[in-house]
């Protein structure tokens, strides 16, 4: 994943408003609950917390398969498919979430996430589900980060929030076709933490939306470095 600015103005008066509402004292108060009552703890490496680092070294030795969602998370989520959703987060986020999705022009909103207080979700790949990614993250004081394990230096990356909105845009490699190349990746944060995430299969449209996050302010090598190893390798980017 790699960082990028926001620049876009309409973008960060629909995200504002998005904030202004979860994190109203009240909501956050209920949300918060609600997260830390369904806290999903695994039930395969039982003796390690899913975030830490030791757990990622573990989980490698397990079939990919059981890591492609992660298996333990303190946070709440609005989509159905997610195991801790809430009808009270859905409701109060959808309009503008739809109008953010429908703004960056994203046909799929994969992650709409609260962790509270010292949540966090566990090491995983999202190999099952591959594709180009924008990964929007409020964080209300910078106290929180995005981690992702770097295969070629055999070490884990921490990417540290700043305070407010933070953008991230990458590719996640299927396992089925790359399996060597799978993103494994984990967050966690002191003060509760949003995260947006969209979902995109065409590379163009994916590039478009970051244009557009930007204002076309971005590195564009950076950007052009992610992607299939086929697309990479016939692009003459390795």
């Amino acid at each position: 994943m790699k960082e990028v600015c926001l620049k876009n103005q309409r973008l960060i008066k629909i995200l504002s408003g998005i904030t202004e509402d979860v994190f109203k004292e009240e909501n956050l108060k209920r949300l918060s609950e609600e997260a830390i009552r369904k806290e999903r703890k695994d039930n395969l490496i039982t003796d390690l917390h899913s975030e830490t680092d030791e757990y990622f070294r573990r989980a490698l030795k397990y079939p990919l398969k059981d890591f492609g969602f992660p298996r333990g998370t303190l946070g709440i989520g609005t989509l159905s498919t997610d195991g801790d959703s809430s009808r009270f987060f859905h409701e109060l986020v959808a309009k503008k979430l739809m109008r953010l999705q429908n703004t960056v022009g994203s046909p799929q909103n994969a992650l709409c996430m609260l962790y509270p207080e010292n949540g966090y979700i566990g090491w995983h790949h999202n190999g099952n589900a591959p594709g180009y990614n924008v990964l929007f993250s409020y964080s209300q004081d910078g106290e929180g980060h995005f981690k992702y394990y770097d295969k070629e230096k055999d070490e884990v990356v921490y990417m540290y929030d700043k305070p407010g909105w933070n953008v991230k845009c990458g590719y996640y490699p299927s396992e089925v076709s790359e399996p060597k190349r799978v993103y494994w990746h984990a967050a966690s944060t002191k003060k509760a933490r949003l995260s947006v995430a969209f979902v995109i299969n065409n590379r163009d449209m994916w590039v478009n939306m970051i244009e557009y996050i930007t204002n076309n302010e971005h590195d564009k090598s950076a950007i052009e470095s992610q992607g299939p190893l086929n697309h990479l390798k016939s692009n003459g980017y390795i």
